[in-house]
């Protein structure tokens, strides 16, 4: 599958119950969305509310407008949600189950790595891309490993090649606009970004120039 190279993770602060931000977000050319809802944020930010029955709720919301909007939809950590919502595929972490057969029906599956070893923990055949990080030290993360940078994505990307195990590597964590040009020239597939947006109220043009230049700079590996 062809993936798009912007990624937009859901904020812990995202508001669910105003989707026009999605609309934004399809504008500005982001055509792919995960949602990220982790249960300490949601009991941090609304104490009240049923961890899964509110991620079933807001899975089943954001599927019904990403299909609307034509943008793929990714789950994150809770595949058989994923499956319930009929979304494009779940995103899993090092924590989680990486049994095939919870994952098998999934046209897209991503999982989360730090280095080399993180990423030979899983199954090869099994995964689409990896999202790697952190490139930097990041709020929406509340366990932060050491960053990577440029460095780390430019040594990643030679033992990949060495070992010929290249699958798409996506840049996450506290990347901004200026950050953009030096990672996608570490032959990075692309990058995933929420805090970057939200923070930013969705402006479309910062969505324009964001995915314009993480395109531009793409280069093949």
């Amino acid at each position: 599958m062809n993936l798009p190279r912007v990624q937009y993770i859901t904020h812990p602060e995202e508001d669910f119950s105003n989707l026009s931000w999605l609309d934004n977000l399809a504008e500005g050319g982001v055509k792919w969305v995960q949602l990220r809802i982790k249960e300490a944020d949601l009991a941090e930010f609304h104490p009240n509310l049923h961890f899964k029955a509110t991620l079933i709720e807001i899975a089943d919301l954001i599927r019904e407008k990403t299909k609307e909007l034509s943008m793929i939809l990714t789950i994150n950590d809770h595949p058989e949600i994923a499956r319930l919502s009929n979304a494009d595929g779940c995103h899993i972490g090092m924590e989680d189950s990486k049994e095939s057969s919870d994952l098998v029906d999934f046209e897209i599956v991503g999982g989360t790595a730090h280095d080399l070893n993180e990423i030979d923990s899983y199954s090869f055949d099994m995964v689409t891309y990896f999202g790697v990080g952190p490139y930097k030290t990041t709020s929406t993360k509340r366990k932060i490993k050491s960053v990577l940078g440029i460095q780390g994505y430019q040594d990643l990307i030679s033992e990949l090649k060495i070992k010929n195990k290249l699958k798409p590597i996506f840049a996450i964590g506290g990347i901004e606009e200026k950050d953009i040009e030096g990672i996608m020239k570490t032959g990075v597939h692309g990058i995933a970004v929420s805090g970057l947006l939200h923070n930013n109220n969705f402006d479309s043009e910062l969505i324009k120039r964001v995915v314009q230049k993480t395109n531009n700079y793409a280069r093949s590996v």
